[in-house]
């Protein structure tokens, strides 16, 4: 019998979501960051919010800046990060927050960049939820 696709729950994978290491130069740098994922209920309603600016903004006829994106997309991912562990700012240990989490991304792209693609690796994600039998 062919693969049913519907035994693999990406809903719950995603809503789930995963910790990962934060990497620099390809190595984990003692920071672990936990997502959820594209599909998640928080993904979706900040994906809406994002939309509805660009969409705005195109109403209006002016675009938005790369700072206004980038904003916007720092903003996304920092409301589907759920906690962090290890995080050092400055000689001292940041607490996860999401206005934290937004200062972080914009400061540091390379950390948003990581955090996005988890945020869209639901095939890492359903490794986290049980697999249905047929």
């Amino acid at each position: 019998m062919a693969f049913d696709i519907r035994r693999i729950d990406t809903k719950a994978a995603a809503q789930r979501g995963l910790a990962f290491d934060l990497l620099w130069e390809d190595q984990p740098v003692g920071v672990k960051i936990s997502v959820v994922g594209a599909g998640s209920e928080q993904y979706k309603k900040h994906k809406a919010i994002v939309e509805g600016k660009e969409a705005n903004a195109e109403k209006r006829g002016k675009k938005l800046t790369a700072d206004e994106k980038e904003l916007m997309y720092a903003t996304l991912a920092a409301n589907c990060t759920t906690g962090w562990e290890g995080m050092v700012l400055d000689g001292e240990e940041l607490e996860f927050s999401v206005e934290n989490a937004i200062a972080v991304y914009v400061e540091f792209p390379y950390i948003a960049t990581q955090v996005i693609t988890k945020i869209y690796s639901i095939v890492e994600m359903v490794g986290n939820v049980e697999i249905g039998e047929s």
